[in-house]
């Protein structure tokens, strides 16, 4: 798990370096960096001293000019039209559309349909970590808020060359059970967000609720089993942004979903499955998600 946390940490520092936003003081200075938020009073600048990089906050007062990487000068002191308001707000701090993708491992939490056999509870507790991918499509109405659209999707495979069970008849089970799990989730998306002001990491919180899929193709005991239904489930997560240049930021991701769903069997398995897993039980849908992403303003 650590290397989830090291890419990112190192693609940002190593990207971060190549942003040379350059701001031009009236003493004959000049400062590089990313530059953040422009305020009508002060410009929020990220540069390197001594190998670390810090945020600084300086005077719009001290100010001739500063100019972004790729872009022309806005002249500050001595241009009477400057507002501040005229920092792009197609960036990680303005308003404007944000496109994300993440991905990672995921554990499941719970698995307890209610008609379940007892001895099948340590079996699904040894469920194997899975992965999961998530799309946003949100749009920041300011810095701290924006409202959109999430999809996601959730699959594992576990798989056990042969468990013994006692169904409720008393007759003795045993046999494969291979499962391939896959969980869905599409719905609207609120963010809340601190604010990006500095030009440095900062982090947002996304929730999420809609329609869920569960869909489980396994083969138990004595032949294939499909199991499907649809029910409401939610998301959450939490996300700490690295930016790279204005309009772009790496993620570390960690967050929680969830659902309750009722399941019909629609493969026409009769008998030992049918006793040990009735098709219509409930199924837990809590699960885990720790990843890594890439969170796009275009």
């Amino acid at each position: 798990m650590r290397w989830l946390l090291a890419v990112p940490l190192f693609l940002g520092g190593a990207f971060g370096l190549l942003a040379q936003d350059r701001v031009y003081l009236l003493n004959g200075d000049t400062l590089t960096g990313t530059i953040g938020t422009v305020r009508p009073n002060k410009v929020y600048l990220q540069a390197l001293e001594a190998g670390r990089r810090r945020s600084k906050v300086v005077p719009v007062q001290d100010i001739r000019a500063y100019q972004r990487a790729g872009h022309t000068l806005v002249e500050v002191n001595g241009n009477s039209a400057f507002t501040g308001i005229d920092a792009p707000d197609r960036s990680l701090g303005g308003k404007g559309w944000r496109l994300g993708l993440s991905g990672g491992h995921c554990r499941r939490t719970a698995r307890s349909p209610d008609d379940v056999l007892p001895e099948l509870a340590e079996h699904f507790k040894g469920l194997r970590p899975g992965w999961y991918m998530r799309a946003t499509s949100i749009y920041m109405t300011s810095p701290k808020f924006g409202i959109g659209l999430l999809a996601d999707r959730s699959w594992y495979r576990h798989r056990t060359e042969d468990i013994t069970l006692t169904d409720p008849s008393g007759n003795t089970l045993s046999g494969p059970w291979d499962e391939r799990i896959g969980i869905d989730l599409i719905g609207p998306a609120v963010v809340l967000s601190t604010d990006p002001a500095n030009g440095g990491p900062h982090f947002s919180v996304l929730l999420s609720a809609g329609a869920t899929r569960y869909a489980n193709d396994a083969i138990i005991f004595d032949g294939p089993v499909s199991l499907e239904g649809w029910s409401v489930g939610f998301a959450s997560e939490v996300q700490v942004l690295l930016p790279v240049g204005r309009r772009s930021a790496l993620t570390v991701n960690g967050g929680f979903s969830g659902g309750v769903v009722n399941t019909f069997d629609h493969s026409g398995a009769e008998g030992s499955r049918t006793q040990v897993l009735p098709g219509g039980s409930g199924e837990g849908l809590g699960r885990i998600t720790v990843g890594v992403g890439l969170l796009l303003m275009p």
